[in-house]
């Protein structure tokens, strides 16, 4: 070979490029390239330009991903809403158990009247006792039902929430129930 016909190597196009004389080499296209557009011999061979994703592709998945965990964040956060109110709920169903009992338990039990306290200072419970049933003539040492109406209330998120329950219990009418027989 002399100097006026030297073959180059290939490049990263697959382009030989082979120097008839000193003035104007020639390039000669490989055969694999032959009949393929000018993008797919910038880019590679057709089998190589669809092993991968596209710019577009990856931006509509990654648009879908987004959406899809701000919904899931969504849900978690109204999810963590319903515990907190469910706790709180709860919670109140809990101190009136606990106060209904001490309410049932008291002896005598005042008929009728309104009694209140509080169990810290952002929650607290009210209750009514009324006769619920009494016989048909009362006398002292008859029997009568009495009716225990408990509200219990705390604060939350800047307002005030109720629960109501109600307990009954039979009591002997006694002297501190004299207005009921009249």
């Amino acid at each position: 070979m002399n100097g006026r016909n030297k073959m180059f190597g290939t490049g990263s196009s697959g382009l030989t490029c082979q120097v008839a004389d000193r003035r104007r080499p020639r390039w000669r296209v490989p055969t694999i390239f032959q009949g393929a557009s000018t993008a797919q011999r910038l880019n590679g061979s057709t089998a190589q330009r669809n092993s991968g994703f596209s710019l577009l592709e990856m931006i509509v998945a990654t648009t879908v991903l987004s959406l899809a965990i701000v919904g899931l964040l969504g849900l978690i956060r109204a999810s963590l809403a319903n515990a907190a109110r469910v706790r709180e709920y709860d919670r109140a169903a809990m101190r009136a158990r606990s106060t209904m009992t001490e309410l049932l338990a008291t002896d005598p039990l005042p008929v009728p009247a309104r009694l209140s306290g509080q169990y810290d200072d952002k929650s607290g419970w009210e209750a009514r006792t009324t006769p619920a049933e009494m016989p048909i003539t009362p006398r002292i040492g008859g029997v009568m039902v009495a009716r225990v109406n408990l509200t219990v209330w705390w604060n939350s998120e800047g307002r005030r929430k109720t629960a109501i329950f109600d307990g009954f219990r039979r009591i002997q009418i006694g002297r501190e129930h004299e207005r009921l027989l009249q």
